[in-house]
């Protein structure tokens, strides 16, 4: 690589077949200085990223091999690739002294410190807690770090339950609402603010319990930007309980006495 040194050796062969280290008494050369240097003792030394040949030459023999500059990396540039509701994935992109780029995703270490959120060895991090973390790629000496914010989980729906529900005149119905997160969490929504479509006939509180006191409405409730809705049918009021009348009567025998059934509604009517 640029700025790395190869030793280099050379081996002499003789008439005889026998062999020689004759590292130390060869001329060595370059055959391009800009990319690298040799020294007298073989050692070559990266100047620029490319190819060259080194030559060692003993009088009018020589012998000669090639050699691969590696450009030298020089930065890491940390990005948020993409994000989910409760994760991000983190890319690296690595930068070399001839100007040009990698994916070094996979080539790093990854970091992030605290109780914030983690990052497994692909550069996906996940938040733990609200609040800020550096993210940090590390590749021997050089790294690159890039910032993540974890926020709190946003509203996506509200559930309202009961769901197209009716019941007759008279009766109260209470309601609960759901709020569905971007975490994947549900949460009850206490604090939701109730509404009906028509107040005066059927009313419904702070605590989402409605009053029946028409027929016919839709109920909603709404947390922040988000609302939730049911249908909520009042049907007609339904007989509870059947009295006669008159309810103690004694007549003489042979006699007769007229009884009349008195109905009692849900609305309170008879």
């Amino acid at each position: 690589m640029v700025n790395g040194t190869q030793q280099f050796t050379a081996t002499g062969t003789y008439s005889d077949s026998s062999q020689q280290d004759i590292t130390g008494s060869v001329t060595w050369s370059s055959s391009d200085t800009s990319l690298a240097t040799v020294r007298g003792t073989g050692l070559a030394t990266g100047v620029a990223a490319g190819n060259v040949n080194l030559q060692a030459r003993s009088g009018s023999i020589s012998g000669s091999t090639s050699l691969t500059v590696n450009p030298i990396l020089v930065s890491l540039t940390v990005t948020a690739a993409y994000s989910t509701n409760t994760s991000t994935q983190f890319t690296v992109t690595g930068n070399f002294s001839n100007g040009s780029a990698q994916d070094y995703t996979q080539l790093v270490s990854w970091s992030a410190p605290g109780s914030i959120a983690s990052i497994d060895n692909t550069g996906l991090a996940t938040g733990l807690a609200i609040g800020g973390v550096s993210v940090t790629a590390t590749s021997g000496s050089i790294s690159g770090s890039s910032n993540l914010q974890v926020t709190a989980p946003t509203l996506l729906s509200i559930l309202v339950t009961p769901n197209s529900t009716s019941v007759p005149l008279g009766i109260s119905q209470s309601f609960t609402a759901t709020g569905v997160f971007s975490n994947g969490d549900s949460q009850d929504l206490a604090a939701a603010v109730w509404s009906s479509s028509d107040a005066t006939e059927v009313p419904i509180d702070s605590s989402g319990s409605a009053q029946t006191l028409a027929v016919g409405t839709v109920t909603s409730a709404t947390y922040g930007s988000s609302t939730g809705s049911t249908s909520f049918t009042v049907l007609p009021a339904a007989l509870v309980s059947i009295a006669l009348n008159p309810a103690n009567s004694s007549i003489a025998f042979g006699t007769t006495v007229q009884l009349s059934p008195v109905g009692t509604f849900t609305d309170g009517s008879t």
